[in-house]
């Protein structure tokens, strides 16, 4: 058996979209900390988001189970004090069209930034 999609998905979120390891930005794979081979469980604890060269050099490793966990739990507690960047340019949007809407406000802050009207 493997994780559930709604498992995968909670672990690449927590880990905004970011491997737990090596925090890039990139397509990730839901390891199992523990191998199914070894009765470890298709749950959310045992899963962890991991870019694929670290899934590579990481998973089969027993000795670096605990070391993922603790690392894994520190980046979704670092993740949790961050606004997601999706969030950040969605509010940009926002407050762009917002000024868009009230062209006076839009000169104001034009004739402030210097900005060619």
């Amino acid at each position: 058996m493997s994780f559930s999609e709604s498992i995968k998905k909670e672990a690449r979120r927590k880990a905004n979209y970011r491997c737990c390891w090596c925090e890039e930005l990139t397509i990730l794979h839901v390891h199992h900390i523990i191998p199914e081979a070894e009765e470890g469980e298709d749950v959310f604890d045992n899963a962890i988001a991991l870019c694929p060269t670290d899934h590579t050099l990481l998973g089969s490793n027993p000795d670096l189970r605990k070391y993922m966990k603790e690392k894994r739990d520190w980046w979704y507690e670092k993740c949790a004090q961050q606004i997601p960047h999706y969030l950040i340019e969605q509010e940009v949007e926002r407050q762009i069209s917002k000024l868009h809407e009230n062209p006076q406000k839009l000169k104001i802050l034009k004739e402030n930034t210097g900005e060619p009207r």
